[in-house]
């Protein structure tokens, strides 16, 4: 997918989930995050997306399904970019126990950097802090 086709389609999925016609943004986000020409970083971001669109529509096993599609695909690119997000929207719906599991999985991670392990590390004691 070129990228003036990649940001025209982005733009019309945001409009979508912005005047609220989530079941479209939803397909929109499926349409990119599936697309096998779109480097995995673009499609993780495109399953966060679709992650929060299903949220906001109340779908939360769905939800919790994009996040995990989008974590199998950024575990192979040695990144913890949306599992922590995950992580946080654990949080938000009173799942802390299986926050703190991802923070503590994470934290094992060879490919960390130093900004990430302190954060990681901060959230960690901050959930632990809350129990």
């Amino acid at each position: 997918m070129d990228h003036e086709r990649y940001t025209r389609d982005i733009h019309a999925a945001v409009q979508l989930f912005e005047s609220g016609r989530l079941e479209e943004a939803a397909l929109a986000w499926r349409g990119l995050a599936s697309d096998p020409e779109l480097p995995f970083p673009d499609r993780v971001v495109q399953l966060q997306n679709l992650a929060l669109t299903f949220t906001r529509l109340g779908r939360m096993v769905e939800a919790e399904a994009a996040y995990d599609e989008g974590i199998a695909i950024e575990q192979r690119l040695l990144r913890g970019y949306l599992l922590e997000a995950k992580a946080a929207w654990l949080v938000e719906r009173g799942r802390s126990g299986d926050a703190v599991a991802i923070y503590e999985w994470l934290l094992g991670q060879f490919w960390l950097d130093s900004g990430q392990i302190q954060r990681y590390q901060q959230n960690l004691a901050a959930l632990r802090g809350a129990a």
